[in-house]
């Protein structure tokens, strides 16, 4: 509404993509898909790298079914940014949707070359075969993402299902068996509560910047909520990190351990979906004992914010 035109009207050139941003999200909220459209294009003319822009760009042609508008515009930014893998993921969604599935397979394979830890990219590119009953090099696919990300439910069904139609019996039997038995133990173990998994943390393996994105995308596999950390207890994780983190956890809850406090928590809400905090809210100089006035102060701030 009026909030945003204003900001339109008073924000830096630098910040006006985030502003289209939000403007998005607004125009999501009354599910006015073709509107978020032509925002979001707005937003990626300035800046073509903005992923937040590309995640909601997806959405926003699959609901509004802006297909051969998707097309143009992400044919555009690919020429120019060819290892922009969301821009790939997203032109070749729109070539599905408009029935060019050997244009699909060939964007959307780009998209996890490009970043092997893009699981979406995987599994949209060896439906795109299927649909054309490529059954042997969607299998391939389906394979190389079971190297990299492990064993899953629906993926071991995918696989299950490609073999049966290379008439690989036995061997899709073995894979549904395993399917079945994943999906039974998790069924009998009785498992009911939240398990927040420690990845790039504190005390673990160094895992390199570069591969932040790639290390959180994984994660999302096999925790409830990725939970990452500063590089020692009680020091504030790096903001970069944590955005990283937040772009490639995509829905799934985001965790923050470790540098947590009532004068930088304000940092880090925009990011996280929970903190773990300890040192941060101790009495001076007690490691062991907390200050009962400084975890309020964080708890309102956290509310409030």
């Amino acid at each position: 509404g009026k909030l945003i035109e204003d900001l339109k009207k008073n924000c830096n050139p630098s910040d006006l993509q985030d502003v289209y941003v939000a403007e998005a999200y607004y125009c999501e909220s009354l599910q006015e898909y073709y509107q978020m459209f032509q925002i979001l294009k707005k937003a990626l003319i300035l800046n073509p790298n903005n992923e937040e822009a590309l995640i909601l760009m997806n959405e926003s042609v699959t609901q509004s079914k802006n297909f051969e508008e998707s097309i143009l515009l992400h044919k555009v930014i690919v020429d120019n940014h060819p290892y922009n893998h969301l821009a790939w993921y997203n032109l070749g969604s729109a070539y599905a949707c408009v029935g060019e599935y050997d244009k699909a397979i060939e964007a959307s394979e780009f998209s996890f070359i490009i970043n092997p830890g893009f699981q979406q990219g995987y599994n949209d590119c060896a439906e795109y075969l299927v649909e054309k009953n490529k059954h042997s090099r969607a299998l391939e696919i389906y394979q190389e993402a079971l190297t990299v990300f492990g064993p899953e439910i629906d993926l071991l069904m995918n696989i299950a299902n490609c073999e049966y139609k290379l008439h690989l019996v036995d061997q899709a039997k073995r894979t549904l068996f395993e399917a079945l038995e994943i999906d039974k133990t998790r069924n009998e173990c009785g498992w009911n509560g939240i398990y927040f998994g420690g990845t790039a943390f504190k005390k673990q393996r160094e895992v390199a910047i570069e591969n932040y994105a790639q290390s959180a995308a994984i994660a999302t596999n096999y925790m409830d909520v990725v939970t990452t950390s500063g590089i020692a207890t009680g020091h504030s994780a790096d903001l970069t990190k944590i955005e990283t983190f937040r772009r490639a956890c995509g829905d799934v809850p985001l965790a923050l351990a470790s540098g947590i406090t009532p004068e930088n928590v304000a940092d880090y809400i925009p990011y996280v979906d929970a903190v773990l905090v300890a040192t941060g809210i101790n009495k001076p100089d007690d490691f062991y004992n907390m200050d009962a006035g400084r975890l309020a102060q964080l708890m309102q701030l956290s509310i409030k914010l």
